[in-house]
This record gives C-alpha cells, structure tokens and sequence, in this order.
C-alpha cells in the first residue's frame, strides 16, 4: 500500500497510520511541536485538525476562511504569525486544493513546519501536481466517506528522509533496529494500518481514477440542477483544479434556516449533515480563547453537505436537489 501510494502522489514517501488522524498527531510529533509552541490552522474544519495541536501541548491560533473555497489564504495566515509560530496546518476543505504558493512564500520567509491536512483530497490536483507534494509532511485519510476506504485509516506522506525514517520508527513504538537489536529510541505509539486493511485501500486504489471520474461527474450535474436557484452557492470550481468533491457542500444563502432544511430533508429520506465546524465556537476553545471570524462562522452556520457517492443516479441527485430547493422556497414564503 506504501510504495502504489507514494507512487500515485508523487512523493518519495509514504507511511500507512491508523487514521488520519493519527497522522495529524504524528506529524506535530515529527517535526519537534511541543507546549507553548503556536500552531496556525483554520478555524472552519473538522475537530481532528484542531485536536492533534493540543494532543502535543500546543497553542492552537484560527484563521478564518475564504467563502469561495471554504479553505484560509496566506493573507489570514500571514496576519496571525508570531515569534512563537512553529507550524502551520492548511486543509484542503471538501477536496478542494489550497492555494499553496504563497502560503510557501510566507514559510521561507518565517520559517515554520507547514503540514496539510489532505484528509479530504486524495487524487485533488493543482495543474499536473496532486495534493500531497509541496509541504512537509500532508496526511490523508481512509475513514468510510472518503474517496477510498480502509474502514479506519490514514497515510503520511513527505519527500523529507529524516521525517520519513522517523516516521516508521514512531508509528511502531518509537523503536529502532539497533545492532540487530531493537530499542526504543524515542516516543512512539501503535499506529500501523493493518494488513488487512491495506489489501482493501490497494484495490480501491487500483482504480482511484475511476472512483474520481464518476464523483466528479455526478458533482458536475449537482452544479446544473442547482444553476438557476439563487438562494444556493454551489462548490467553486477553478480553472486547471481538480477538485475530487469528496464532500458536496452547498453554502444557503438565507441566515437561520439550514438545520430545519436537515429535518426537512430527513422526512423525505435525504441524509444531510453540516458541511464542517467552526472550531472557534465550539466550547473546547470558545471558552479559553475568543475569535471573530464571520467566514468561518457563516460557512458552519449555513453549509449542508448533500449525499454523493458513487452509486448515486440522475434520478437521486434530481430528488434530492429538488427536495431542496421546494423546502427553501416554502421557508421564503413563511417569512
């Protein structure tokens, strides 16, 4: 599973974890982030980004987000930075790729640690280049509603030799073949994915491009149906980007009305969810540090993320959309 990975990335290499969560924690661990330590992220993503900062005793400072892409910018980033900014971590929201060139600019010139959680992105490209390339270490995820599955799991990538070998040693561990003898050198935990585990992701993997083709496709005729209704903001889609669409998430336009749209939605047999948080507002962070980040806020108040995957018919997404966009128009004539 490594090598087929490493290979289809176009990364030098790629360690298999439990989770990508997991390997969120091992990479603040990899690259020495430890208490007091300030790590930049944005607020509007899913708990784990925010959770592996803490895990390793380290500050957390949001950033808020762009509307268009539901992912930060190196303006946010570049505002936020500090003496005591020892990493950033970027998300590539939704499957929707980063703008990472001038996010690389701030990083030579401060020189932090910058990894990218890619959990959402796997097979994203920028031009000819996947996600997964240009910072130091990028983590990606198998959990059941990603573009491939191991049930649980995740992977590491970085074209960095040290992190790699220090990688392989932590996630079983911290042990090291020494002398013929194994020792434990440094702190580690069990985190390898297991055999099993691996055969499942290899097949997914072997046809990957299939899996992206028909999402992309069923993606591109929810931007159709919803065309001509005003009230929806459907997923951005950029020239020379591809997007994998991992999660469709529409952003409502009218204020107050996206959790009763998800009951709606369920008594027709329509699951629904939000599209993601805002770590800002949840009461693990609300209550220690205080954040004003309007995108953040708006994009977890009215995003829904709408069912896509790959069995998915016309006739669902014609459903769905449809059921959408008459429980709206009802809301409007009530107020």
């Amino acid at each position: 599973m490594n090598q087929n990975f490493q290979k289809y990335i176009g990364v030098k290499h790629a360690i298999a974890t439990t989770s990508g969560t997991s390997a969120l924690e091992l990479a603040l661990h990899l690259l020495n982030i430890k208490k007091n330590d300030e790590v930049i992220l944005p607020s509007f993503t899913h708990p784990a980004t925010g959770n592996c900062i803490v895990s390793v005793g380290a500050k957390p400072v949001f950033v808020d987000i762009e509307l268009k892409s539901f992912n930060t910018n190196s303006d946010f980033i570049n505002k936020a930075i500090t003496k005591k900014t020892k990493a950033v971590i970027i998300v590539s929201q939704f499957g929707n790729p980063v703008d990472i060139k001038p996010i690389l600019v701030l990083k030579k010139k401060y020189n932090f640690r910058l990894v990218e959680d890619a959990a959402c992105s796997l097979g994203s490209k920028i031009g000819k280049e996947k996600v997964g390339k240009q910072a130091d270490i990028t983590c990606f995820s198998f959990h059941p509603r990603k573009i491939i599955t191991t049930g649980e799991g995740g992977m590491l990538v970085t074209n960095d030799d040290k992190i790699n070998e220090k990688a392989r040693s932590m996630k079983n561990f911290g042990l090291i073949n020494y002398k013929n003898k194994l020792i434990q050198r440094t702190w580690g935990s069990n985190l390898k994915l297991t055999d099993i585990q691996s055969a499942m992701g290899l097949e997914q993997l072997n046809r990957i491009e299939e899996i992206l083709k028909n999402r992309i496709k069923r993606a591109l005729y929810y931007h159709k149906l919803f065309s001509e209704f005003d009230n929806i903001i459907t997923p951005p889609t950029r020239k020379g980007i591809r997007q994998n669409f991992q999660t469709y998430c529409i952003l409502l336009k009218q204020n107050a009305v996206r959790d009763n749209l998800i009951q709606s939605l369920s008594k027709k047999g329509i699951e629904s969810r939000i599209g993601s948080f805002a770590l800002h507002l949840q009461p693990a962070y609300s209550k220690i540090y205080k954040y004003k980040l309007p995108n953040s806020t708006k994009a977890y108040l009215n995003g829904l993320a709408i069912p896509l995957h790959n069995k998915l018919t016309q006739d669902d997404q014609e459903y769905v959309a449809n059921s959408i966009m008459n429980v709206l128009k009802n809301t409007n004539k009530k107020h």
